[in-house]
């Protein structure tokens, strides 16, 4: 596996007045990354209503040569650089900032903030975005350095920032030896509310291949097949079916997270009827939005909802990935596409089919397991019968279909075609279908018979 970095995250155990003192860095930090992206697009209004600006733009979109495009890319960087909205325009521009607040930043942080800043700027210049977001209140929660050297430097379980000694807690197990191992780059400095309250984590970045927290042992090997859609996945193998929901978070945390957008739904009425239509709809334009205490106190709580509703979305996935993994060492699925999911709503949100997948074949890599995603319209499991070769569409209802004089789970079955699935072109190999299809169908049914009892 192809060396790259990744992240130890630790807590951190912090006395009050420490606390204080990260409030007001971060709070610093905050104020010093909106100054420079306000004059940052400052500068970028002032060049967009040049007259030569907008020649370079009209002539970019009309040229297709690509000589031509690089010589007007030239022109247009050339532009950008007289009103200095070139990267490092913006890090020298971090410098005054950094002398003025040096009691709450260094160069590092503001350095890193300047390149926030220029990306922001950049995507506005490429067309990637329409306007640029300054962070709120509370909106900065991490600061990061660049080295180990310099700016935030762990040293020995404890974590230095200027005059701060902060205490990490190690647990001392095998995962955090072998990862302390490998060599640290920099250090981050982050924060989360949790719990009506601020938590405060070392995230250490180190360079290398990210151990294997708890390796599943390969109990059986074999092909297997995951058919999934947004509610539910079923895995078949040569000697097991398994059937179960998407992992999610509880409905009773779904049901106060819809009360509570309710409830905020109301209060924003409420407090700002001038912005509504007499239809109900908002009103198009920029207008000032009333907040409430008790709103304010409503955004923590649905925050709070949402976090809980991750934790245990994530810790439900893990339990499934686990359970998947002891059923072979190869794996088959089908890539969840923008179309599928675009419609799905709440649903997509809450089970995040397409986060579970990615994370689950990661884990597998790490583990010496192979992982092969294939594209749902090139494998066509959901319309292929193995019998005929042939595709036959189904109506999206229909939750069977007949193979063979056989009624089957159309799930069930998808998940079989895909255990077939030819690595070279990614199609369905129907002589190796017919050859096991007996095997499965004999699965098939003791499976049945134990979801009858």
């Amino acid at each position: 596996m192809q060396e790259g970095y990744f992240v130890l995250t630790l807590p951190l155990k912090l006395e009050p007045w420490q606390e204080r003192r990260l409030n007001k860095a971060l709070e610093v930090n905050r104020q010093i990354y909106n100054a420079m992206l306000r004059e940052g697009v400052k500068r970028y209004r002032q060049m967009a209503q040049t007259r030569l600006y907008r020649s370079l733009k009209e002539k970019l979109k009309a040229c297709r040569e690509p000589a031509e495009r690089k010589q007007i890319y030239k022109e247009l960087d050339c532009l950008q650089g007289q009103y200095r909205l070139r990267p490092s325009d913006f890090s020298k521009d971090s410098t005054k900032y950094r002398r003025y607040f040096q009691d709450n930043t260094d160069a590092p942080i503001v350095q890193n903030l300047a390149a926030c800043v220029s990306r922001a700027i950049s995507n506005l210049l490429n067309g990637r975005a329409e306007k640029v977001y300054y962070k709120p209140a509370d909106g900065l929660n991490c600061i990061s350095g660049k080295t180990n050297k310099t700016s935030i430097r762990y040293r020995e379980g404890f974590l230095y920032w200027k005059e701060l000694r902060l205490e990490v807690v190690l647990k001392g197990n095998a995962y955090e030896r072998q990862a302390l191992s490998s060599k640290l780059c920099f250090c981050r400095i982050k924060r989360k509310m949790i719990r009506g309250r601020y938590r405060y984590d070392a995230e250490l970045v180190l360079k290398g291949v990210c151990p294997v927290k708890k390796a599943i042992p390969i109990c059986k090997t074999g092909t297997v097949g995951i058919k999934s859609s947004l509610n539910s996945m079923t895995a078949v193998s040569a000697e097991k079916i398994w059937k179960t929901r998407i992992p999610r978070s509880s409905d009773e945390l779904e049901r106060q997270r819809k009360e509570l957008a309710r409830r905020l739904e109301r209060s924003r009425r409420t407090n700002n009827p001038e912005n509504y239509e007499k239809n109900g709809r908002v009103r198009k334009g920029v207008f000032l939005w009333h907040q409430s205490i008790n709103y304010r106190n409503l955004i923590k709580e649905y925050a709070e909802i949402l976090r809980m509703q991750k934790v245990l979305r994530d810790e439900r996935q893990r339990h499934c990935m686990e359970r998947l993994l002891k059923m072979g060492d190869s794996f088959v699925f089908e890539e969840f596409s923008y179309q599928s999911m675009k419609y799905g709503g709440r649903k997509v949100e809450d089970a995040a089919p397409a986060s579970f997948f990615r994370r689950f074949r990661w884990k597998a890599e790490r583990q010496g397991r192979i992982c092969r995603p294939v594209d749902a319209l090139q494998a066509r499991s959901s319309s292929m019968n193995h019998s005929t070769g042939e595709v036959e569409k189904l109506p999206a209802s229909q939750t069977s279909r007949r193979i063979e004089g056989y009624e089957i789970d159309r799930q069930c079955y998808g998940a079989f075609l895909l255990r077939h699935i030819d690595p070279e072109n990614n199609r369905i190999h129907i002589e190796s279908c017919r050859k096991d299809f007996p095997q499965f169908l004999e699965l098939y049914q003791s499976y049945e018979l134990r979801q009858a009892v």
